[in-house]
């Protein structure tokens, strides 16, 4: 049984803590609770944000997305790990050929774990049946990058709303019910995180190494089948493409 394979179990998530201690390893000021994080809206949204009962905020279902290029940089990035670790012996020719095969579903070139093997994934958009939601930050409050997505009529046109790190990290989990009301969803199946973006390369190269050698490992030693070794890496590198990205 995959979950009984003790080195794969909370490989994601060990994954997850390293890129959030990495990302403010380098940080000349510590990137602490009271950091502002910004968000960046257009001006008809802002009523829907700021509500008399508090603050609302938007969060996209992942596969919806509409950037092509999400899904193609963890799969270039991974693709290029798997034969520099071929190249090194690190892995042999028979695993480099069953992990180089996994293949992203649908046009958004989305990594999504084989469906019949979902209670197997270690993936969290497949993990318990779950839904994955995003809500994008900044740590720039005045990005002129930014602001050339809220342009109208030749002027910047939107506003940047700025966060307390500590107040997300808190932050009730919210949903509308069917009959449109606004209701506070205390469930357990529900995580909320503050996941810092990877841009540097050197880092996602040691990611994508760390997942395909661990991997590798257990599949050497017999604990987990071809289709299983599939299923983990294609569940992990789900999660790990919400948060690599180009510079």
């Amino acid at each position: 049984m995959l979950f009984e394979c003790e080195n794969l179990v909370g490989l994601e998530r060990n994954l997850i803590d390293r890129i959030m201690k990495d990302a403010y390893a380098d940080e000349k000021h510590s990137f602490g609770s009271n950091s502002i994080l910004t968000h960046y809206t257009a001006s008809e949204n802002l009523p829907k944000i700021l509500r008399a009962n508090g603050i609302v905020l938007w969060f996209s279902a992942a596969e919806d997305m509409n950037d092509s290029s999400e899904g193609e940089v963890t799969r270039s990035i991974y693709k290029s790990a798997c034969e520099e670790l071929l190249k090194k012996a690190k892995i042999n020719q028979q695993f480099r050929n069953l992990a180089i095969g996994i293949k992203a579903v649908g046009e958004n070139l989305f990594f999504q774990p084989d469906p019949d093997e979902k209670l197997h994934c270690l993936g969290l958009a497949a993990y318990l049946n779950r839904a994955v939601y995003l809500c994008c930050f900044s740590r720039n409050s005045n990005s002129d990058y930014m602001w050339q997505t809220y342009i109208k009529n030749e002027k910047h046109e939107g506003y940047s709303l700025g966060f307390r790190k500590m107040d997300l990290d808190q932050a009730a989990i919210v949903y509308t019910a069917d009959d449109g009301k606004t209701m506070l969803n205390r469930s357990q199946n529900v995580e909320f995180q503050v996941i810092p973006v990877v841009y540097k390369d050197a880092l996602k190269k040691s990611y994508m190494e760390t997942l395909i050698l661990t991997v590798y490992d257990c599949w050497k030693k017999g604990g987990i089948s071809d289709p299983e070794a599939r299923v983990v890496i294609g569940g992990i590198l789900n999660t790990l493409q919400y948060v690599v990205k180009e510079p």
